[in-house]
């Protein structure tokens, strides 16, 4: 359990990794909902951001190398209540994703997900770049 300055702490750290980090742990950090509870989340259950509401049904199960959901682990879905902050997070990375699926056009793999997997910026995180096709590394 976070106490108020961690808590702080690490949402401060995740907005400067990522708009998605950001978007992802204020929610947790606003309701306690898990981990896999928000990567399962899609953006037809944020419709209620105007009153600051999401709606938790699903859970992402980590297994297998496609995505596949069950319930939350208690089976029983509910809705969240969010602060000012962790809504407009929500939105700017509803924004963020949206352009990111128009740069990578049909490439872009879309289930809905609020969280999905974004591709890697190898040069941000100091991964050597990767040698074109036919060319030696």
């Amino acid at each position: 359990m976070l106490g108020a300055h961690e808590a702080q702490a690490l949402l401060a750290t995740a907005k400067v990794a990522s708009p998605q980090r950001g978007a992802f742990y204020a929610p947790a950090l606003d309701s306690g909902a898990r981990r896999n509870e928000l990567a399962g989340l899609r953006w037809t259950e944020t419709s209620d951001l105007a009153n600051a509401r999401v709606k938790i049904e699903r859970q992402l199960r980590p297994r297998g190398p496609a995505p596949s959901f069950g319930p939350v682990k208690n089976k029983m879905p509910r809705t969240i209540d969010l602060g000012p902050e962790t809504v407009a997070l929500l939105r700017r990375h509803r924004s963020d994703q949206a352009e990111l699926k128009l740069r990578n056009g049909a490439a872009y793999r879309d289930l809905g997900l609020a969280f999905a997997k974004q591709p890697i910026d190898r040069r941000r995180w100091g991964y050597p770049r990767r040698p074109a096709p036919g060319q030696r590394p």
